[in-house]
Order: structure tokens, then C-alpha cells, then sequence
């Protein structure tokens, strides 16, 4: 046990400085600790050799794994402070029944940190089975590619006494070809990430039976935990026995997720192992086979998919865990190095300097469009059936030019993209899916967004700059030839002076107020801050004082690699297709309808905001000197217009880099969608629920204390078993859920028929969402009182704004010490007080 912990003595307000051990493994668990500030994570071995996994982190006001009091071993896991942490910590010597019997307060307080416990963990344990669904379909594919492939003529080399090669790819082969599959040969890449499943009898998808947990135990604590909470009083206090049982039973259900966990991260490495690192690993297998009988440029091909993969796992299981080195490698024999060592240097290089990926990234594309070898030719002049020689093929585009010369962009690259552009025009079909299409395409946008950034930068110290330039920075415009006249002319004689009370910024302004450290930078599409990224960045690599570059200029180039160039993607429904540049026949529709403007944006947020008028109001912290207290208001979040043509509007992040800054949404500055306010009222429906996990915390999947996601979370999870709706109901309310993949999305899909249908009367939910819907996502007084006519909204509506006049009576004397001598209250809480009065 840490020496700070001392077992005998009752420890209050107790600093444990970050990195300290409370806990190691086997120690005895016999004091209740309460976390009061900073987090905790705990950790369990999964062999005898010692390997150590991060299981999952505890953060503040909770019970430290009050189930290991339950337990009648010692501590199998190890729990270390992931930050400074303030804990409170009791003696728990007493036996657990008489300790219920005399503190039911603390008693029913156990009790929810196991509920949130368990939520938490089991919702890092499905996250991980997706992953490691992901590592099995590969091992299943590349064994099936191995068998079907008849690369190899004696499999029995491969094999030993755990792992008989030539046995499992026999059975393997025999169900692919009972079950009619199809296999397009070995050298097609695309067959190692298909879903052969039910060609192999297999199923990747999740279910509670993977975890050896008992359902009905489960059952019974989640419904105890939906009591309320004066029945639930009553229940600790006279007759505490039953909650007792009912987490001695639960501690151990706790104890049998964590074993499952553990169990399929044990699983999933060996199949990493057996993939990637063992001697006679299946892609070493499979490509030599390849090698020896297709030749090197076929293996080549194959080994760029599995090195993807490796890439893309070994990312994943760093983060996931937090490790600094992974349990698996590439492994390959002298025969098959040279494929390592064509992604060698390039790896090595963007590892050593980091800040060069850019560059070194043109340099790979632009040899992959132009180079010519012996064994093929491509380049962009041969693309073009029937035009001369590339010689005599110029770029006549006045506005590629302008924008190229004012940012100083380098000969050779400007020569590149010109050539890109060039064939691009000439494509009959711009945007389909093919080799030439591909390759162009990728040009395009990595030269793209590296102008992007130096004409940006030089913009800054500009009074006056090119048209072409406002053009490139506002829309994306690079070349006038992918313009209608009709287009170019809307173009040019746009102009958005509209006036909003929503702090809405066109691209130049965002990115000003980015480089201008006005605003931290926007977090990466995996949710890390610009600081967080830095840190870690400087513990991988070794940097050079004499190449550090001035910290707003990383802000901005972060801004631009991580924010821009990840959501022109996001916001269009064709994300692999998707192209920074504005072209005429992406546009669907007349450009002076579809250009997105201020007043625009404010009318669709206005009109929302009439209905779900408490949309973005969220709980803060007003402070009067000494004296504090919670009150709700409302922030309004960044809306962001970035260059390009979508039809979907993105919430990006609920909050800043704490949970009381500013949203931030991202529109299109073309939007082709069918449907402007649906779209609004989606990314607002994304903004509530992530939001609500945020605010919420680690409670935020709790029936009772997790405010929409937990009470939705709820209903998805108990629904079937409801007595208020008929079989025909559930029937209906399961086919409509399968359609969704996320609970997000579900919830999205229920919030658009609450605000656009049952707002207007018209009743398109079933009974147990609307009596969610009306307490969490309430509709304006006026709105209200017109429902409240209606048979299925009067008793609920009654419930509502009497619930509303107790809380406000409560908080006219909660928030009385913050009143002056005149009897008024600070405006942000006088706000507050007339918001709950709508």
C-alpha cells in the first residue's frame, strides 16, 4: 500500500501527488476512500510475465472501486494518481453488513459509484471489442487469403504445436466454400478488409454474452438504481439487507467485467502477435507467398494494406492503453526486409522531423502522379487521351497564377499543381471513383492546403491583396476555368455585411484570431487539444532549438492540418471524394441560393432556438468574492464557415479546453444539402448529447443523475420490457433503431421529431420519449400551454411547470446572499431567474 495511505487512521483532505501508488497489486482493500479533486486510473495484469493494462480512470467525487470492499481476495489491481488528487480516506475494518445498517447515506452513495463503475468499464470494454473485432477480421482474412491463395505449397513449416497452420487454413477453407463465398485472388488487397464473417460462421458484433456476467443480477441493480430516491431512503434505513445484497452480488459482476476485459486483451494481443510479431506470423505467411510466386510489385501492393492496418492498430492500442511501446511488431525474415525498408525511411524521417510531413508528403505524391519506371508509366500527361505532350500543355487559369505569385509558392510545386488542375478540368466526371481521379486528386489536395497556408500567412502582412486571393481564402476558388460564368459572377459580386448576435467567422477571420493566440486552436478529429498534442510530441522526438518555429504559426498550421483539412471531408456525404477546391459541377442548384451568409446562419439558430429555447444553456459557477454558487447560462457557440461545398452541418467540439467555453460548428461556405434547418437542428441534436457527457462526467449514462443520455441511454436499454407499449410498438421502435448505428445518431433522429412534429402537436413518439423529452428538452412557455390541450401532453405538461415554479421558488432563496442592498441580483443571475420563467 502507498505510504501515504495509512490503513488505521481516518485521512481527510489527503494530498496524493501525481504518478503515487495507492494501491499495488495483492495489497489489502480495507479503507473507503472518496476522490475530492484530480483522477485516478487502475490497472491490471493480464499475464504472469508481469504486463500491465490500463483498465480505466476515476475522476472526482467519486468512491475509489468501492466493490474491492466486497471482495474476499486481495487487490488484483494496481491503483496509481493520474493527477495531483485530494482524497478523504475511512478505516473499513467493520464487516460490510453492520456498516450498511448504520450509515445508509454512505451506503447508497457505494452504491451509485458501482453503478458508474460498471458503466464505465463496460462501455471501455465495448469500445475495445470493436477494435479488436477489427484485428480479428484481419487474422481471419489473411488466413482465408493464405488458404484460398494456394501460395504456399507446404503450410506444415508455418505451423507448430499451438497454431497448426495447415490445419486451420484447411478448416477455413472448407466453411468459405459451403457458404458460396467469393474470393477475388490473392492480390487483391481489397479482400483483407471484407467482412467474411458468415462465410466462416462467424459473427463481429457485441452482445452482453461475450461477458461472463449475470444478466439478471444486472437486471436487478439497474432497476434499484430507477428507485426513487425517498423509497430508496426508506429501503437503506430499515431495511438495509437488501441493498446490501444487491452490491455484494453486483461487486461481483463488477469483478467479472473487469476478468472479461482482461480476457479479451489478452485475446487480441495474440492475434496481434500472431499477425504481426511471431516468427511465423500470417502476413509474413501470405507475402511471401505472394513475393515468390506474383513477383515484388504484387506484394508490394498487399503490404501497403497490412502496414495500413499495423499503423492504424498500433495508434489505436497506444492510445487506448497509454503505452510508450506496443506488445507487437513487424517481424519479418531477411527475404521480405525490403518491404520494411521501402516505408523505413519516410517513417523514420516524419518521426525525426515532424514538422517537414508536409513536405515530404508532396514529394511522395508528386513521385507517385509523375514517376515513370520500367515496370508501368503514370503521370498526369498520359492521363489526357489525345492532347500533346506535356511540354506544351499550360495552365491558362489567371487565377492559379495570381494566388501562386502572391504566396511565393515554390517553381516546382506550382508546376505540379498547375499539371494537376490541368487534368483535372479535363475529366468528363470529376468526381468518380477511379485510378486517375484518385491520383490527381491527391495531389490536389495536399498542394492545395500547403498553398492554402502560405497564402495566408502572407495575407497577414497585406493591406491589399489580389480578388483572386480573397476568393481562394473565403470559397476555395483556385481556378476560374471550374467555373460557370454564372457561378464566377456570384462570386465576385458577393458580399455578406449582415449583422448576428452569434460570433460567426468567415475562414480569414478564424484563422486570424487562431494565429493571433485570440483562440486556442480546435481539438484533432481523435479529441486531443493543440497542448496536449505538443507534450506528446515532445516526449517522442528530440527537437532542435534552431527549427523551433514561433508558437502562433503552430497554432495555425494545427489549425489548418487538423481542423480544415479533416471537416471539408466531414461536411460533405461523399468523404473519400470530397475536394477542398470549388468547382461548378459540385454545385447542385443556383449558387446564390446555396452560399452560406451570417443572417443565414442566425435565422436557422434564431428559429431553433425559439423551440429548444434552453439549447445552450449550461451549468457554471458564479463567484461574489467569497461566496459561489452553481447557476445556469447560456453560451453561445463559435460558428465557423471554412472553405468548400457540403451538404452537412458538423458540430465539432461541444466545448473548449474546459467544459464552460464555447461549442464550435462548422458550415460549409456552399451548402448543397436539401434541407438547411434539418441539417442545423442535427449538429445541435449532436451538440446536446455531447455536451451532456460532458457536464455530466463519468454520470452521464446514469438513469437517474445522467440528465438526456442517461435517461435515453435508459429507454434504448428498456423499452422492450415497458408495459405501456404494445408488441406492435416495440416492433416498430426496433426496426426504426436499426437503422442508426450510434446512439447518437438514434437520438438525433428522435430530437428532429420532437422539435419539427411534436412542438407543432403532431405526435410522431411514443409516451416514454416524450416524458423524457418534455423535462429534458423543454419547449417555451407559450409552446407548452398550446400542448397542453392535447390528451397525451396535459398531465405532463401540468408536471412541468409545476416542477418549474418549486425550482424557482427554491432558487429566489438560494440566490438571496448574492442580492444588494436594493434587492437585486447580478445580472448573469437575474438571466437565469427570467429564463426559468419562459
Amino acid at each position: 500500500m502507498s505510504s501515504v495511505i495509512d490503513p488505521r487512521k481516518i485521512q481527510k483532505d489527503l494530498p496524493i501527488p501525481k504518478g503515487a501508488v495507492l494501491y499495488d497489486f495483492d495489497d489489502q482493500y480495507n479503507k473507503l476512500n472518496m476522490l475530492e479533486s484530480g483522477s485516478v486510473q487502475f490497472i491490471a495484469k493480464i499475464n504472469d510475465s508481469g504486463n500491465e493494462r490500463l483498465l480505466g480512470e476515476i475522476k472526482t467525487k467519486r468512491f475509489i472501486l468501492p466493490h474491492l470492499l466486497f471482495g474476499e481476495n486481495n487487490n488484483p489491481l494496481k491503483i496509481i494518481s493520474s493527477m495531483d488528487c485530494i482524497i478523504n480516506s475511512y478505516p473499513f475494518y467493520q464487516n460490510t453488513l453492520s456498516f450498511f445498517s448504520q450509515n445508509p447515506l454512505i451506503a447508497r452513495s457505494i452504491f451509485v459509484s458501482l453503478i458508474a463503475d460498471f458503466n464505465e468499464i463496460y462501455s471501455k470494454i465495448k469500445s475495445f471489442y470493436e477494435f479488436s473485432f477489427k484485428v480479428e477480421k484481419l487474422y481471419d482474412n489473411l488466413i482465408l487469403a493464405i488458404a484460398l491463395g494456394k501460395l504456399n505449397k507446404n503450410l506444415i513449416v508455418f505451423s507448430d504445436d499451438s497454431f497448426n497452420l495447415f490445419q486451420i487454413s484447411k478448416n477455413y477453407e472448407e466453411k468459405f466454400k459451403s457458404q458460396n463465398g467469393f474470393f477475388p485472388g490473392v492480390d487483391n488487397p481489397n479482400f483483407l478488409g471484407n467482412d467474411n464473417s458468415r462465410f466462416i460462421q462467424k459473427k463481429y458484433e457485441f452482445s452482453m454474452e461475450r461477458l461472463s456476467c449475470n444478466q439478471d443480477i444486472l437486471n436487478i441493480a439497474f432497476s434499484f438504481r430507477k428507485t426513487p430516491l425517498e423509497v430508496m431512503d426508506s429501503i437503506y434505513k430499515n431495511t438495509y439487507e437488501l441493498p446490501f445484497y444487491i452490491c455484494k452480488t453486483f461487486s461481483k459482476e463488477l469483478d467479472s467485467l473487469i476478468a472479461s476485459f482482461i480476457e479479451i486483451i489478452v485475446r487480441t494481443e495474440s492475434y496481434l502477435i500472431r499477425i504481426f510479431s511471431h516468427p511465423s506470423n500470417l502476413s509474413y505467411v501470405l507475402l511471401k507467398g505472394i513475393n515468390d510466386k506474383l513477383g515484388k510489385e504484387k506484394c508490394l501492393a498487399i503490404f501497403s494494406t497490412v502496414y495500413a492496418s499495423y499503423q492504424n492498430f498500433a495508434e489505436f492500442y497506444k492510445n487506448f492503453f497509454q503505452l510508450i511501446s506496443l506488445p507487437f511488431n513487424l517481424n519479418f525474415k531477411n527475404d521480405l526486409l525490403y518491404l520494411i525498408e521501402t516505408t523505413k525511411k519516410s517513417t523514420l524521417e516524419s518521426v525525426a522531423q515532424p514538422e517537414k510531413k508536409g513536405k515530404e508528403a508532396v514529394s511522395s505524391i508528386i513521385s507517385d502522379i509523375l514517376s515513370k519506371n520500367e515496370n508501368s508509366s503514370f503521370s498526369i500527361d498520359s492521363i489526357i487521351i489525345g492532347e500533346k505532350k506535356s511540354s506544351q500543355l499550360t495552365t491558362s487559369s489567371k487565377f492559379f497564377s495570381e494566388i501562386c505569385s502572391f504566396a511565393n509558392f515554390p517553381a516546382d510545386e506550382t508546376k505540379i499543381f498547375s499539371k494537376a488542375l490541368d487534368t483535372f478540368i479535363k475529366q468528363q466526371d470529376k468526381t468518380a471513383d477511379n485510378e486517375i481521379n484518385r491520383k490527381v486528386q491527391k495531389a490536389i489536395r495536399t498542394l492545395y492546403f500547403k498553398l492554402y497556408e502560405k497564402t495566408f500567412i502572407k495575407s497577414l502582412n497585406t493591406k491589399q491583396y489580389p480578388k483572386a486571393v480573397d476568393y481562394f481564402l473565403k470559397f476555395g476558388i483556385i481556378d476560374e476555368r471550374l467555373l460557370t460564368q454564372e457561378d464566377l459572377n456570384v462570386i465576385i459580386n458577393f458580399s455578406d455585411n449582415s449583422y448576428s448576435d452569434y460570433e460567426i467567422y468567415y475562414p480569414y477571420d478564424w484563422f486570424s484570431l487562431i494565429y493571433n493566440e485570440k483562440i486556442e486552436p480546435s481539438i484533432s478529429d481523435l479529441g486531443q487539444s493543440f497542448a496536449e498534442i505538443e507534450r506528446e510530441e515532445a516526449k517522442r522526438y528530440k527537437k532542435v532549438k534552431e527549427e523551433e518555429i514561433p508558437i502562433n504559426l503552430k497554432k495555425l498550421k494545427f489549425e489548418i492540418e487538423n481542423f480544415y483539412q479533416t471537416t471539408y471531408r466531414v461536411l460533405t456525404s461523399s468523404p473519400l471524394t470530397a475536394l477542398p477546391i470549388f468547382f461548378s459541377e459540385n454545385v447542385r442548384g443556383k449558387l446564390s441560393d446555396l452560399i452560406i451568409t451570417r443572417e443565414k446562419i442566425a435565422n436557422e439558430l434564431d428559429w431553433l432556438r425559439s423551440i429548444d429555447y434552453s439549447l445552450f444553456w449550461r451549468e457554471s459557477i458564479y463567484r461574489q468574492e467569497d461566496i459561489f454558487d452553481i447557476y445556469k447560462k447560456e453560451v453561445l457557440p463559435y460558428i465557423i464557415i471554412i472553405p468548400g461545398i457540403g451538404d452537412r452541418i458538423f458540430m465539432w467540439q461541444d466545448s473548449g479546453t474546459n467544459k464552460y467555453m464555447p461549442a464550435r460548428f462548422v458550415f460549409p461556405s456552399v451548402f448543397t444539402g436539401s434541407d438547411l434547418r434539418k441539417s442545423v437542428a442535427l449538429a445541435c441534436a449532436a451538440y446536446r448529447w455531447e455536451n451532456n457527457k460532458t457536464m455530466k462526467g463519468p454520470a452521464w449514462a446514469d438513469a437517474t443523475a445522467g440528465g438526456i443520455t442517461g435517461a435515453y441511454v435508459d429507454y434504448l436499454q428498456t423499452y422492450q420490457k415497458s408495459t405501456e407499449l404494445s408488441i406492435e410498438a416495440k416492433k416498430t421502435i426496433k426496426e426504426q433503431l436499426s437503422k442508426f448505428r450510434s446512439d447518437r445518431e438514434k437520438f438525433a433522429n428522435d430530437y428532429i421529431q420532437w422539435i419539427f412534429y411534436e412542438s407543432e402537436g403532431i405526435l410522431k413518439l411514443n409516451s416514454l420519449l416524450r416524458r423524457i423529452f418534455i423535462f429534458e428538452i423543454p419547449f417555451k412557455k407559450e409552446v407548452l400551454l398550446q400542448l397542453q390541450r392535447l390528451p397525451a401532453f396535459e398531465k405532463l405538461v401540468t408536471t412541468f411547470i409545476n416542477r418549474r415554479k418549486m425550482e424557482i421558488r427554491s432558487n429566489i432563496n438560494r440566490y438571496r446572499k448574492f442580492e444588494d442592498q436594493e434587492k437585486n441580483l447580478p445580472d448573469e443571475i437575474q438571466k437565469f431567474m427570467d429564463f426559468l420563467k419562459n
